[in-house]
């Protein structure tokens, strides 16, 4: 016969002294415990999501802004309806409470863009770790070699080398930085010098070398404040920089000849008579270079044969490229002559510059050959051979007629320094056009 198990009203099987309650401030070493429970169907179906749903997504995050205004799908206690069915809000444990209060509440508002974008950038040095220490431990803020390495690096100054180019993909120098300038103008006008006094016609090969030790002493020149530009110029893994501004330089040697070409075709079309239809004076004029002599060359005229590179259109053309204008190379570069002098009393032109010049002119005849004018390229490749053959000639009587050469290039010297020295003299020398003015009939 089964016993049946009496229960007393006046007491309970449950003792209230096992139950656990979990402390308000748990320890270091204590980890919540996973109890297994089963959700009710209603609150799978529809209703609020489990709290280890809220680590998925941040879909179901709880806005802590106190609102007077509830938003439209959204129910008294702040939890948003995934679907029409009403949510029964059951009592909750205190163990619920206790892990909704360890939820994660974040803000809705992301204004990491707009730190990213108005902070400027911190130093190494001063950098937050990524992961804070717990509390009792010291951050150790000692730099390290890393660090000091990218301060280094940002302490050095930017953009000093730095090349902007244009859409053909060249350098305009007005748009490089002021360093990148100064070089740069330093540097043309060392090519400049080499091209009037050593060369006027290097090599293609070498025009580039030639340009690229020109920028490298310029650098070196300036000082220190250009060492970044000097370190680049000397690398030579640095071929982009160095041809960019090699080739900067390089256009510069096409100019001052160009230049040249273009002051000898208006001085020679008057010393030597040159008009339309005159092929064979043309022809007579280069044959054997007879336009370097002193004399009047037009047909019919006197040469004077002891006389070579002393043409009027050639001190002319000399006294207008090198003697005068706001850019005046002899005022420029008095150096350069004064070395050439015998004594330091008599200065001479060098050997170069008398040879550029007289190819210019040799160019500027050559334009009527067919009788009529007809521009042509002052080129290394059309004019080299010509500009070799004036410096052949003119060692050779430095060589052979020491002298003779010496006389020469003192009397060039002289007549291109008075030419020039009287241009702005005459003008005072004349007589007032005032006078010549019939005042009778006023």
């Amino acid at each position: 016969m089964r016993r049946k198990k009496l229960r007393s009203g006046s007491s309970s099987s449950y003792d209230s002294a096992l139950v656990s309650i979990p402390s308000d401030n748990p320890s270091d070493n204590e980890r919540p415990a996973t109890v297994p429970s089963r959700p009710s169907s209603a609150l799978l179906k529809g209703g609020a999501p489990n709290a280890i749903n809220l680590f998925d997504d941040d879909n179901h995050v709880i806005n802590t802004d106190r609102r007077t205004k509830r938003e439209p799908g959204e129910s008294v206690n702040g939890v948003i309806k995934h679907t029409r069915k009403v949510v029964h809000h059951v009592r909750k444990s205190k163990r619920e409470i206790a892990h909704e209060e360890e939820v994660p509440i974040w803000d809705s508002m992301d204004v990491a863009p707009q730190l990213r974008k108005n902070t400027a950038p911190v130093p190494a040095s001063k950098r937050l770790p990524a992961v804070l220490p717990r509390a009792g431990h010291e951050i150790d803020n000692t730099p390290t070699p890393s660090d000091e390495e990218d301060e280094d690096e940002e302490s050095e100054p930017e953009g000093v080398t730095h090349l902007v180019y244009n859409k053909r993909n060249k350098l305009n120098l007005t748009a490089q930085t002021t360093e990148i300038q100064d070089v740069a103008r330093l540097a043309i006008g060392e090519i400049e010098v080499k091209i009037i006094t050593e060369n006027a016609y290097p090599e293609f090969g070498k025009r580039r070398e030639v340009a690229l030790g020109c920028f490298v002493t310029a650098a070196v020149t300036l000082g220190a404040q250009y060492v970044p530009i000097l370190r680049r110029l000397q690398d030579d893994t640095e071929k982009r920089f160095r041809n960019a501004l090699a080739e900067l330089a390089d256009a510069r040697i096409s100019v001052i000849r160009r230049d040249i070409k273009v002051i000898a075709t208006n001085f020679c079309v008057g010393h030597y008579g040159l008009t339309y239809g005159q092929e064979a004076h043309v022809q007579d004029l280069l044959k054997a270079q007879r336009y370097i002599f002193a004399g009047d060359h037009r047909p019919g005229g006197q040469i004077k044969w002891n006389q070579p590179w002393r043409a009027d259109a050639i001190i002319g053309v000399m006294q207008a490229a090198y003697f005068t204008g706001r850019r005046n190379f002899v005022k420029q570069h008095k150096d350069i002559f004064t070395d050439l002098a015998r004594g330091g009393n008599e200065p001479e032109v060098p050997a170069p510059m008398v040879a550029l010049v007289c190819t210019a002119v040799h160019a500027a005849i050559a334009e009527w050959s067919t009788g009529q004018h007809v521009p042509a390229d002052f080129t290394g490749s059309n004019w080299s051979q010509t500009y070799s053959l004036h410096v052949g000639m003119l060692e050779s009587a430095r060589t052979n007629k020491p002298a003779l050469y010496h006389e020469t290039m003192q009397c060039l010297w002289k007549a291109c320094r008075t030419s020039a020295a009287h241009g702005a003299g005459d003008v005072h020398g004349q007589p007032n056009a005032l006078s010549l003015i019939d005042l009778s009939a006023l």
